[in-house]
């Protein structure tokens, strides 16, 4: 009998001892998508906040007004980051000045983000009252214009362009056209450039994005790798 229990006693420890790693595996799952991704999440979008404010300050030779396009960080978190980033390292760099922003209403579509939700009949509305204005960052992505929409632009004009965008297939066209004269987007080129694990924001931005310029969009990849 006492052996009997002494083997109950033994498979209870261990049914137990069990129990208790797969709660730890659980914790530590938990642990890692709700604090440790976040975290990096956090950092990455420093970066992009701070590269596109950097980029904005030299594409207007550090001086000028912008209008900002975004979309409410309500809807895309990440934005919010990026934003306020964005102002913060304007800000700190000097001579460039936010007019205004223009929220677009994404209406609940997923496809309203960083990197993405702009059209062009938006992107045109926004270019005519651009009076007075320097330059146009958009925080939504770059629009696919039509020919028409490419006249409508050269009969208003059109203050300098730089775009965050998710995507990277369809912007030759725009470098080529002149509109487009930056682009912030993810990374199509690797290795990249510091293969040791990323220590700051800018390193992040490096590790997941590129910058894109009309001296370099001969790089960018066609529709064909969409």
């Amino acid at each position: 009998m006492a052996i009997l229990m002494s083997n109950g006693s033994a498979k209870q420890v261990a049914v137990a001892g069990a129990s208790i790693l797969v709660i730890a595996a659980a914790v530590g799952r938990i642990c890692f998508t709700q604090f440790a991704a976040p975290k990096t999440e956090l950092v990455l979008h420093k970066g992009v906040g701070e590269v596109m404010a950097a980029e904005t300050h030299k594409l207007l030779d550090r001086k000028g007004k912008v209008i900002v396009v975004a979309v409410d960080p309500g809807t895309a978190p990440e934005l919010r980051t990026q934003l306020e980033t964005f102002r913060e390292t304007l800000g700190k760099l000097g001579g460039v000045a936010i007019k205004d922003t223009v929220l677009l209403d994404s209406e609940d579509k997923p496809k309203c983000g960083a990197g993405r939700g702009l059209s062009a009949r938006r992107f045109v509305r926004i270019a005519k009252k651009s009076s007075g204005v320097d330059g146009i960052v958009s925080f939504v992505g770059a629009p696919n214009l039509s020919e028409s929409d490419l006249a409508e632009l050269e009969k208003t004009g059109l203050p300098k362009f730089i775009a965050e965008s998710g995507s990277a297939a369809k912007l030759k066209r725009l470098f080529d056209k002149k509109v487009l004269q930056v682009a912030i987007v993810r990374r199509y080129q690797f290795p990249a450039p510091n293969t040791n694990d990323p220590r700051n924001a800018r390193e992040w931005f490096e590790k997941r994005f590129q910058i894109v310029t009309a001296d370099s969009a001969a790089s960018l990849p066609g529709p064909e790798r969409e």
